[in-house]
């Protein structure tokens, strides 16, 4: 599964990482795949770099006929831990970012 999320997710520029967390990837019974975006995207370009990860995941949600649960923070969302499941998330896709870049965006 992390093979079809990561190939099918268009990864824009602002995109910094991609984590799957909840019961698919705690291997027990699951309604739907919870997938965390993290972006390093300005304001002017959270909601389109959103869309665009949306329509990949409802392509990849029709063609597989699983039900894709997305949760989008950015990078400082991130840093600050919020989600229950920080602890056992699974890498999808992780990019390291320059100190430049975070501070620029």
């Amino acid at each position: 599964m992390k093979r079809e999320i990561l190939s099918t997710i268009t990864k824009p520029d602002e995109l910094y990482a991609i984590f799957g967390f909840g019961s698919f990837f705690r291997n027990e019974l699951y309604r739907d795949v919870d997938i965390l975006i993290v972006l390093m995207a300005s304001q002017a370009y959270l909601v389109p770099t959103y869309d665009n990860i949306r329509e990949s995941v409802q392509r990849l949600s029709k063609k597989s006929g699983i039900i894709f649960d997305i949760t989008v923070l950015t990078i400082e969302e991130f840093r600050e831990r919020p989600l229950r499941e920080m602890d056992s998330l699974v890498t999808i896709y992780e990019r390291y970012p320059t100190e430049s870049e975070i501070r620029f965006r």
